[in-house]
C-alpha cells in the first residue's frame, strides 16, 4: 500500500514520519476534520458515517495485510481469517482492483 501511494505521490517519506507520530484515533479525527474544511464549510449531514465505520475498517485492514504480507495465506492468518474468508472479502470490497489499478497506470507510462 506505501509503494501504491507513493507512485501515486501520494505519500512521502516525511509524511509518513509525521502520520506515525499520530494514534490511529487521531488520524482519522484529522481525516474527517480536513474533509470537512476542504468542503468550504459545507455540513457533512445525512452521511452514515457511525454505521460505515466497520466496513471503512474491514477495507483499510484487508488492503494493509494483502501489502504488507507475502502470500494471501499470510494475509488470512495476520487478520485471523481462513483463506476463502479472505478470498470473499477481496471479492467484495474489490482489493484486486485497488492495487492493479497502479500496475496498469505504471505500465501506461
Amino acid at each position: 500500500m506505501r509503494n501504491k501511494l507513493r507512485s501515486e505521490g501520494k505519500s512521502k517519506e516525511s509524511f509518513e514520519v509525521m502520520m506515525m507520530s499520530l494514534t490511529m484515533e487521531e488520524l482519522l479525527g484529522l481525516k474527517l476534520e480536513l474533509t470537512i474544511r476542504s468542503t468550504a464549510g459545507a455540513r457533512l449531514y445525512n452521511l452514515p458515517i457511525w454505521r460505515s465505520l466497520n466496513l471503512i475498517v474491514k477495507d483499510a485492514m484487508i488492503k494493509f495485510a494483502v501489502s504488507a504480507c507475502a502470500n494471501k495465506r499470510n494475509a488470512a492468518n495476520l487478520l485471523g481469517l481462513r483463506e476463502d474468508e479472505l478470498n470473499s472479502l477481496m471479492i467484495k470490497y474489490e482489493i484486486d482492483s485497488y492495487f492493479n489499478n497502479t500496475r496498469k497506470k505504471k505500465e501506461i507510462v
